[in-house]
Order: structure tokens, then sequence, then C-alpha cells
């Protein structure tokens, strides 16, 4: 006598086994294996082995010779529940579903990522803990897409559909001339590492990594002209700094202590490439916070469109620079325990690529 495996799961997709010599099962039968009464409470649902789900009509049978007919979802309800995930729509059976049971039901694979989509405020990424209320709205509308990693170059972000990428890529990615010879420290949160033209970048960590790219330093004889080092700074300051591989100084002036990055590259958009930049470093910092930054020449946008809080100076060894007044607040507070000459480079960054639409 022929045997026919069946599997009946529930609203969790926790299944349990059972057999059967009946080729045909019906609607009854299936709770009956679950002892799910009364009758008139109860869905059942065929989930078919390609990860259709629907319905099943109470007064027929299922043939279970079919090919992928022999699994069953049953839920106690009194009402379908409708969604639309990519081009499919799926029936479920109680109000609230898993992430991991919408990807399962959907047969999404584990390296796509799930969306459900909304309209007045970013689409929702959905992760397998996630438990999703379908009573919301009449349909939730669910896509699926490859995963992405994001690498920032400079002021523009690449997007990338793997976590490892070679900077030999990255750099071709961002137009860079590959004959030429770059120094390159990635940047995340985590730390600081510096890569070369043959390395791999891992972008795998939360948020958007970035790349720092500077020309690697060409030395035709000449004498580096001396740095002046009129006060210390902090020995992670030195090393951040030092691994730029630009010139740096240390002065003070007018009571006044200021640290001066000598062609300091500003991105496109702007009526010039390299400035000094200066950032005042108050005596007792970190304790307090380094505030606003000074550019010689004035870094002005190419369109002639002015930037804000920008038209005051000051003059710093007998030469004047413009003083953008950008200060923190609010989640970007100045934290001593972290906050540096690095973090506040990357604020200067910001502002700079913000002026431009960057």
């Amino acid at each position: 006598m022929e045997h026919w495996d069946i599997r009946i799961g529930d609203q969790n997709l926790e299944f349990r086994d059972f057999g059967t010599n009946d080729p045909l099962i019906t609607f009854d039968q299936v709770l009956g294996y679950v002892n799910a009464t009364p009758r008139d409470e109860y869905d059942v649902y065929i989930f078919g082995s390609d990860g259709e789900l629907k319905r099943m009509d109470p007064e027929k049978s299922q043939d279970l010779r079919q090919p992928g007919a022999e699994h069953f979802l049953v839920f106690r309800t009194d009402r379908a529940y409708r969604m639309k995930i990519d081009d499919d729509r799926i029936d479920w059976g109680v109000r609230w579903i898993s992430g991991k049971a919408l990807r399962t039901i959907s047969g999404i694979p584990p390296e796509a990522e799930l969306y459900l989509e909304r309209k007045d405020e970013a689409d929702r990424k959905i992760e397998d803990c996630d438990m999703l209320d379908l009573d919301k709205h009449s349909v939730e509308r669910f896509y699926s897409r490859k995963p992405h990693w994001k690498l920032k170059i400079r002021q523009n972000v690449y997007t990338f559909d793997r976590a490892i990428v070679s900077v030999r890529e990255a750099l071709t990615e961002a137009g860079f001339d590959l004959q030429k010879g770059w120094d390159m420290v990635l940047i995340t949160a985590s730390g600081r590492q510096n890569k070369t033209i043959d390395d791999t970048l891992d972008l795998s960590e939360p948020g958007i990594e970035k790349l720092r790219v500077k020309p690697k330093a060409v030395n035709n004889g000449e004498a580096r002209p001396s740095s002046v080092r009129a006060f210390d700074l902090l020995e992670k300051d030195v090393r951040f700094l030092d691994n730029l591989n630009i010139r740096w100084e240390t002065i003070e002036d007018a009571g006044k202590r200021w640290l001066i990055i000598r062609g300091y590259e500003v991105p496109p958009g702007f009526d010039v490439q390299r400035i000094d930049l200066a950032l005042m470093i108050p005596k007792n910092y970190p304790a307090t916070q380094i505030d606003m930054f000074y550019c010689n020449p004035p870094a002005k946008r190419a369109d002639g469109r002015p930037c804000d809080k920008t038209q005051k100076n000051e003059v710093i060894e007998g030469h004047s620079y413009q003083r953008w007044s950008r200060h923190r607040d609010g989640v970007s507070a100045w934290n001593p325990d972290i906050d540096c000459i690095e973090t506040h480079l990357e604020l200067v960054e910001e502002c700079f690529g913000r002026e431009v639409g960057r």
C-alpha cells in the first residue's frame, strides 16, 4: 500500500510530520491531524515547493500525488490578510507575520534585502526578527533587492554589490589615474587602515566607509620646508596628521593657538582647489571643543553663490583667513572622550560638501 508524507505548520512556520495512505486529503482531515476545532474558525493554506501560498477550498480535496503539494499551514483566523511581495500577491491567515516567515513564504534568498514600502517616509528594511502587523493597511507591499555597500571617496559616494572590493576597483570607479602614485587610508568606525593599490577593502561595517586618497609625495631633491611646532598636539592627533602626508604646523599668534594645514584640498565646486586650513586649538583641548574653521585664500562657490556665515575674517600671522562659522549641537555636540582633530576635519569635509550638494 502506498504511503504519503505530509507536513503541517502553524503561523510561525513550525512544522509537524504526518502520514496517510490516501493520496486525496481534505480540509477537514488536515484540521483533524492538528486537532484544530471548531472548523469554522480555521483556514488551511497549501504551501507549494515553489513558495506559492494559496488557501485550500474547504469543499475540495488536495491530491498529494502532485509535486510539492505535501506542505500545509493551519491558521486560526476569521479573514485573510493580503500582501504583495515583488510581483506576487500572497494571502496570509493571521494578522502578524515575522520577517523570517515573510522571507520563507515568498522565496526570497538569504543574501537579498527585504523592504516594506512606505509613502510618507523612508522604506523600512525588514529583518528576520521583525514582527509585522498586516492589519494597518488593506495591502502591504514588500520588495526585495540585492544588498549593497557604500564607499565615500573624497566627496562622492560609490555603491558596490558586495562587501569586499579591491582598492584598484574602487579607484577606477572613482576615476583615478592608476598610473599615478596614491596614498590611501580606509577610515571605518573601528579605526584607520593604510592601504595600497593591491589591497582589498572590507565594507561590511555599518555606515558609509571612507577612503582618503592623496597623491604620493614627490621629492625632486629639494628639502621639504620645515614645519613650525609652537605647541604640542595629542599623540593621536600627530599620528593622524602625519598619516595624511601633508604639511601641518602649530603656531601661536596674539594669544591664540592655531593648527595650520597647508595645501588642504577642497572638493570640486569651489573656486579654489587647495587652501591653508586653520583650526583654533583651545589651551585645555580636548576638554574644550575645537570650534569653526578658517580658510586662506577664501573658499567660494564656483557658481558665485555666497556661502552662509563666511563673511568675517581672522588675521593669523598677518594673513587674512575666511571664518566659516559652523558649530556643533544636538547629536553632533563635542564629546572630549571621542572628538579630536580627525573628527573635526570630518565636520569640515561635511560642511564643504554640503555647500556644493555633495
